[in-house]
């Protein structure tokens, strides 16, 4: 008997092998309080400036991130503005490090997303490496 058996109390069948429905019911515990590192998924939070830019205004933003094919992802960005949801388009983003992280390359510079703790965060960085806005959302519940 195993260190886990006599811990656990592991059930067994005649054929002293674990029987699955056991398996199953362990792992679901096991698994059932932790969310998935993926940034895929529907996601809601806020867009912050970060210093001072007349042009730059807060958001509450929505993000829907899908798979695009291997390493690749597609970013729906909308916004609510009064009782408005406004799309604010589409990014194709990149991932090649295996993380659940995404780069988003645009014409002003680069997002840089990933999930620390189960959010998602994200920075704005321009072309000239000065920070302009930093995004911190979290899982929507599946619809």
């Amino acid at each position: 008997m195993t260190i886990f058996e006599k811990r656990y109390s592991v059930p067994r069948d005649d054929d002293d092998t674990m029987t699955i429905p056991f398996l199953a019911i362990a792992l679901a515990g096991l698994l059932g309080g932790q969310q998935s590192p993926s940034v895929l998924g529907r996601w809601v939070g806020e867009s912050r400036c970060i210093g001072t830019q007349p042009a730059c205004h807060d958001e509450h933003v929505i993000y829907q991130i899908d798979s695009a094919g291997p390493h690749h992802f597609t970013f729906k960005g909308s916004r609510t503005a009064g009782a408005d949801t406004v799309d604010m388009g589409d990014l194709s983003c990149d991932n090649t490090t295996g993380d659940p992280a995404l780069v988003c390359r645009i014409p002003l510079g680069v997002w840089r997303f990933s999930v620390v703790n189960g959010r998602l965060e994200g920075v704005l960085t321009e072309s000239g490496g000065k920070a302009t806005r930093r995004a911190t959302a979290d899982r929507a519940p599946a619809r």
